[in-house]
């Protein structure tokens, strides 16, 4: 159980506008089936510890799905009865009722896609540079820090300008499942970190079929946490920068993205507001269109393995860092957006670094 932290603010419900219907897509050519009105779905524990998929009815209630205990295998049984996940979820729910505040408060409110048995088969990946406002907000901080700007145009710069002009964005890892954090739950800062900062930032949640198809689970709100002064050091570092904690939201949502997410982040030190900013994301804001960024990823044929998970990030739409904030202990982090629900609040805890021995055979 987590419960949230007494520095982080309770979770709030932005009623949402869902207009967009679900456009449930296999990346390969062929696929796609007439959906039904999107949906949110949440996974969590229920008061006895076990495992449920839900649907957000409010901010208040959760509608219990029968039958699994996983988005994972709600989706998976989706694409073989040939229905969209939406549809699905709407047919098994059942008539009872959970206390959607209640499993929040008692942090068993779980990532909403994860591989339920294995987090190594869960890749946490994204592409950087796509955000149309952030590469211009990393550069006038930089700038800030470093003095008037060389002659030649940094790295980041060419790197938006190219994407901009079409080109390859850029890819970044993060980790497997075990780099997913949930909603409520402490966000670490290794000891041997320079930084802990927070990236505003939508994830989009995929499954790989038996046959190795790519299928889109749905979308949710994202903070993928990053060591900016590593970052900073040198371009070559950002690969090591990346290796932080991503949280996701508590809520997935099934279906198409809106082309314009409007949402708020902000960060908490000592129950006062230190820094919060509205951010704009969706398509709208993005340098390359979502279906070539995601086909950027899946090109490569290591990332269509069967039964696997991906939590892909589209690109950060916020971020503090570039404001002039630093983070410390028990700040509390915090992103939301109406098209989401609930908000993602996660505080910072400072952790040892112990000592790794390599042992030789």
């Amino acid at each position: 159980m987590r419960p949230v932290p007494a520095a982080c603010p309770a979770a709030l419900w932005l009623e949402p506008s869902l207009t967009a219907r679900l456009r449930y897509v296999h990346l390969q050519p062929g696929t796609t089936v007439a959906p039904p009105t999107a949906l949110r779905l949440v996974q969590y524990l229920h008061e006895d510890g076990v495992r449920r998929v839900a649907i957000a009815k409010d901010r208040q209630t959760l509608l219990p799905i029968a039958v699994t205990d996983s988005v994972y295998g709600l989706a998976h049984r989706a694409v073989a009865e040939g229905k969209t996940l939406a549809a699905l979820a709407e047919e098994l729910a059942t008539d009872g009722a959970d206390d959607y505040q209640a499993a929040i408060a008692s942090g068993r409110v779980l990532v909403p896609l994860d591989h339920p048995v294995d987090p190594a088969h869960c890749l946490v990946s994204g592409t950087g540079l796509t955000h149309i406002g952030i590469g211009a907000a990393r550069q006038e901080r930089l700038a800030q820090l470093r003095g008037p700007a060389p002659a030649h145009e940094p790295a980041t710069s060419a790197l938006q300008r190219s994407a901009l002009a079409g080109g390859q964005p850029q890819w970044f890892y993060k980790g497997d499942g075990d780099a997913l954090i949930a909603t409520g739950e402490d966000v670490a800062h290794p000891a041997f970190g320079s930084d802990l900062s927070d990236e505003a930032d939508i994830a989009a949640l995929f499954i790989i079929d038996a046959q190795g198809r790519v299928w889109r689970v749905g979308y949710a709100l994202a903070n993928a946490f990053t060591d900016h002064v590593l970052d900073q050091q040198n371009p070559l570092l950002t690969g090591h920068a990346k290796l932080r904690a991503c949280a996701l939201g508590p809520e997935l949502l099934t279906g198409g993205l809106p082309a314009t997410v409007r949402g708020m982040a902000r960060i908490q030190r000592a129950g006062q507001t230190l820094w919060k900013t509205a951010f704009i994301c969706g398509q709208d804001a993005l340098t390359h269109p979502i279906d070539e960024l995601i086909a950027q990823h899946f090109k490569y044929r290591q990332f269509r393995r069967p039964g696997d998970v991906h939590v892909h990030l589209l690109g950060a739409a916020a971020q503090s860092f570039a404001a002039g904030i630093r983070t410390q202990a028990d700040d509390c982090f915090a992103v939301e957006s109406p098209d989401f629900g609930l908000a993602l609040t996660n505080r910072r805890v400072n952790v040892a670094h112990a000592a790794i021995t390599i042992y030789p055979l």
